[in-house]
This record gives C-alpha cells, structure tokens and sequence, in this order.
C-alpha cells in the first residue's frame, strides 16, 4: 500500500468503516510509515479533543439567557404577522358595515316619506287605464 491512499483511507480506519483485510494493510503500513504514523496519530488527537468538548458541561442559566433574547424578538414578529392579517379583514369589515348602514338608513328614510297615504283616485288610476283599454279592445 501507498501513502496517498493510506492517508485517504484514515479517517475511515480511525472510525472503523474498513474492511477487515484493508484495515489490517493500513495497520501494517502505519508500522513501516513514519509520515503516515504521524498523520495518523494527530487524527487520533483531534478525535480526542472532539469528544472532550462533546462532553463540555454548560451553564444551566444559559438556556435561559439565550431564550431571554430570542423571546421578544418571536413575539414581535407574531404582533406583525397578526398586524399584516387582521389589518384589512377590519379595514374590509368597516366597509361592509358602512354601506349596510348607508343602504339601512337610506331604506327607513323612503319609508318614512311613502307611509302618508295615496288618496284613492292615485290608487285606482291604474285600473282605470286598464279598464278604457279592456272597453277599447272590446268593441
């Protein structure tokens, strides 16, 4: 085995993915190989420090210092959305009402004027032209 595919194959050897025999020719390479021991051996260290600072413990009061910021903003953003919807559906609705009114009011104020009484003659006139145009037809 080469170097060049030694040094591809190491993150992979170090994680365990390699086959059995392919693992044992990396491991027989690293024993011949002092450059390749070496970069084996800092992958091996980085892995270490990755898994101490996995296991690196927080502050309890952290969360609550970081959701403490992040609140007002969530809350700000749902007053806009809010805003940006309900806005015209009050905007659509005082229209509505308005011309519901308008027609409401302007419905009492014919009726007020037509519940004086139609004399009679006014009343009947229709008839008559109907009855002349009966007594026309006729004869």
């Amino acid at each position: 085995m080469n170097c060049s595919i030694c040094e591809r194959k190491l993150n992979d050897y170090l994680e365990g993915k390699l086959s059995p025999d392919l693992s044992n020719e990396i491991k027989d390479h690293l024993e011949h190989c002092e450059t390749c021991m070496e970069i084996y051996s800092g992958l091996q260290l980085l892995e270490t420090l990755i898994q101490k600072e996995k296991e690196v413990v927080h502050s309890p009061f952290l969360d609550n210092k970081v959701m403490d910021l992040i609140r007002p903003k969530m809350t700000i953003e749902r007053e806009v959305k809010f805003q940006r919807i309900l806005q015209p559906l009050f905007i659509a609705a005082s229209i509505m009402l308005a011309l519901l009114g308008g027609i409401r009011v302007g419905n009492l104020y014919n009726s007020a004027k037509t519940d004086k009484q139609v004399p009679i003659e006014l009343a009947l006139m229709d008839d008559l032209s109907m009855e002349s145009f009966n007594t026309i037809t006729q004869k």
